[in-house]
């Protein structure tokens, strides 16, 4: 026979019981998550990239397609190309579509945006909201690489 050991069946209880301290502590971190991704989605989309909002994941799904025709130009024509050229040349690292399942030559990324100091968001976090400038205090890596990936595709556009 096999089960889940009794502390953690115990523990699970906790979780699924509706304690007012869990389920504030689930609010805050939510709240935490979904302000890091609006930041990096709102820098990205501010470049001509389709970045919508991420919906509860712990990703965003940029999409390049409007830029097809410059990107082409540069000799990218797969999301594998356009992750190696984001390599390249700024450092940044992030998953082709195809590797999710997506047509290789569809131009889409796949990013985390879960790289941030939990405790530093978590202290940061009152009531629930976060202002969006405090983000790339606990979330540096991620604004940064939102910045790279603004700053690539306006240099794809402008040269």
């Amino acid at each position: 026979w096999s089960c889940v050991a009794a502390p953690i069946q115990e523990a699970a209880l906790l979780a699924v019981a509706g304690e007012d301290d869990i389920e504030d502590y689930i609010r805050r971190c939510t709240s935490i998550h979904a302000a890091v991704a609006r930041v990096a989605a709102e820098r990205i989309a501010n470049a001509p990239v389709d970045c919508p909002r991420a919906q509860g994941a712990f990703y965003l799904w940029p999409d390049f397609e409007p830029m097809r025709q410059r990107l082409k130009e540069k000799n990218i024509l797969t999301s594998r190309q356009l992750a190696d050229a984001l390599l390249e040349q700024k450092r940044g690292l992030a998953l082709p579509g195809s590797a999710f399942g997506a047509p290789p030559d569809l131009l889409a990324l796949r990013l985390s945006v879960c790289d941030y100091n939990g405790a530093e968001a978590l202290a940061a976090c009152a009531e629930h909201e976060i202002n969006p400038d405090q983000v790339a205090d606990f979330a540096p890596r991620v604004v940064e690489a939102a910045d790279a990936i603004a700053e690539f595709v306006e240099q794809a556009v402008t040269t």
